[in-house]
């Protein structure tokens, strides 16, 4: 059997959805402000040997797109009455896309080499090479299995997420970047949380992952929102729609995919530059109150510039009110979600095939 040298981090399926040919697409370069037409889809998101040359994941992640590909055919036309089984499909499809790109491996990388600048920060033997320290970058080795495991813990803080479809309209359409699961949470934005707040487990959480240009996926904390409306099928304002594009602005890494291009894409890109070429991960160090020691440092990533106001969102009274805490900040059913994954994955047929 041949190996798939070229390796795609965005399904080729999904790009062709903002395709007038299905074999090729507009995108938009964002570092030399460059729109390039028509270039080939199998080209596109892509990198030789992403996923490793022994293709085991790649046709793991392959066998998830495929099926996934089917159900994301019956949400385009409107049709959400799914099944138990192409929900999970659809969780499980999100899960991978949101830890298999390239961010997610710079982001593993960033995460080691902030740990080990601060560990080293914090021994005393190492007090006066500050400077060499700030030099120091650690690299992550085999970075597919890190993205797998990733991938296989995250899964099970979505299971009770609630599914509805965004809609555009043709005036105003979404487009699809190079990361472009954006986890985003209003609810703790508007409790001020001081913390990180995309974590998929934490309360608020809200998914917004586009799949063509006239839809969107979004999964939310059902137990802190409400809708204003009660179908499935939310029609967006163009306000709403930029808000949606602009966060894929800022999470890809230099290039935009689109149907239909519009001026205003440009004023994006120059809103966003300032936050994509910034460092997204810091440490914050909690201290003993008694002696000022630092007894605790926690990985943070550092949050969007960018408030996701969605009038059809409503955050429950209850909610609203809640004393939060890092207890209290954690969705019990995500908890809940993960004990029983833990369960699962014990007993998880041909898993002796995939570690081999």
């Amino acid at each position: 059997m041949s190996k798939t040298k070229k390796q795609h981090y965005v399904p080729q399926f999904l790009l062709r959805n903002w395709s007038k040919d299905e074999t090729t697409i507009n995108l938009y370069q964002l570092d030399d402000n460059k729109t390039i037409d028509n270039v080939p889809i199998k080209g596109q998101a892509q990198e030789h040997y992403f996923y490793g040359e022994d293709q085991r994941i790649e046709n793991l992640f392959g066998s998830l797109e495929t099926e996934t590909a089917t159900v994301i055919k019956k949400i385009l036309l409107e049709d959400l009455s799914l099944s138990m089984e192409e929900k999970r499909c659809i969780y499980h499809f999100v899960a991978v896309q949101n830890i298999r790109t390239p961010s997610t491996i710079t982001m593993l990388d960033d995460n080691a080499t902030v740990m080990a600048r601060n560990l080293l920060k914090l021994s005393n033997k190492f007090k006066d090479k500050e400077d060499l320290i700030d030099k120091t970058d650690v690299k992550v080795n085999n970075k597919p299995i890190w993205q797998l495991m990733m991938y296989l813990q995250s899964v099970p803080a979505l299971f009770d997420l609630k599914l509805i479809l965004l809609k555009a309209n043709t005036q105003n359409m979404f487009m699809i970047g190079q990361n472009p699961v954006v986890v985003l949470n209003p609810y703790l934005i508007e409790k001020k949380w001081p913390e990180s707040k995309k974590g998929l487990g934490m309360k608020g959480v809200f998914i917004v992952f586009p799949i063509s240009p006239m839809y969107s996926i979004c999964l939310y904390d059902k137990s802190v929102y409400s809708l204003t409306e009660k179908s499935k099928i939310i029609s967006l304002s163009d306000d709403e729609i930029d808000i949606c594009n602009k966060f894929q602005f800022l999470t890809t890494n230099n290039c935009i995919y689109y149907n239909e291009w519009f001026e205003k894409f440009r004023l994006f890109n120059i809103e966003t530059e300032p936050y994509r070429k910034k460092e997204k991960v810091f440490i914050q160090n909690f201290q003993n109150i008694e002696n000022k020691r630092d007894v605790l440092s926690v990985m943070s990533s550092l949050d969007f510039p960018l408030e996701p106001k969605f009038k059809f969102l409503g955050i429950k009274q209850y909610a609203y009110f809640l004393q939060l805490n890092k207890q209290s900040v954690t969705r019990q059913e995500a908890i809940k979600s993960l004990e029983w994954a833990k369960e699962y994955y014990k007993s998880f047929p041909g898993k002796e095939k995939m570690f081999k």
